[in-house]
């Protein structure tokens, strides 16, 4: 069973200090997966947002039968039971300027594994810039647990994040 955790956090300059940076700091790096279900994959998206006081929201929470090849930022592969996350980066990931369409190989799970890539980036948004933050949990499990992200440490971490001011 694999399980894609996407959480996307979203703020603008009025949250790059003050009360704003503070609520935006306290945002969790891993949330509660839902009740059990008996799908191959799991993938479960969560939003923080300075515009409801970076209140939690989930957007996306769907059982599944294949990994999703790709998202903002990141390819998924099933190879054989394992599960081969690469960074594959595009505007939609926002500045700095990185070397847009590059691919890396993040990391490679066996079963009962966990991983996290986190990354960031800066946006024009009309006159003004907007942040984002996403980070990616992702697991390879022989059952499921609903605390794996919680409960355990990953793997590896890979923190692509950049000084976005």
């Amino acid at each position: 069973m694999f399980i894609i955790q996407k959480l996307v956090t979203t703020w603008t300059k009025s949250s790059r200090g003050g009360a704003g940076a503070q609520l935006r700091a306290a945002v969790p790096a891993n949330f509660p997966l839902p009740a059990a279900h008996s799908a191959p994959v799991l993938v479960q998206e969560i939003t923080f947002s300075e515009l409801v006081s970076f209140a939690p929201r989930e957007t996306r929470c769907d059982a599944v039968e294949a990994v999703p090849g790709a998202d903002l930022g990141v390819e998924f592969e099933n190879l054989a039971d394992n599960l081969e996350v690469r960074a594959v980066w595009h505007v939609n990931c926002g500045a700095p300027e990185r070397e847009l369409g590059r691919v890396t190989r993040l990391f490679m799970l066996t079963p009962n594994e966990w991983a996290r890539f986190v990354f960031n980036g800066r946006l024009a948004t009309g006159d003004e810039w907007s942040y984002q933050q996403v980070a990616y949990n992702v697991a390879n499990l022989n059952g499921y647990s609903r605390s794996v992200f919680s409960a355990t440490l990953p793997k590896i971490v890979c923190d692509e994040r950049a000084p976005l001011w």
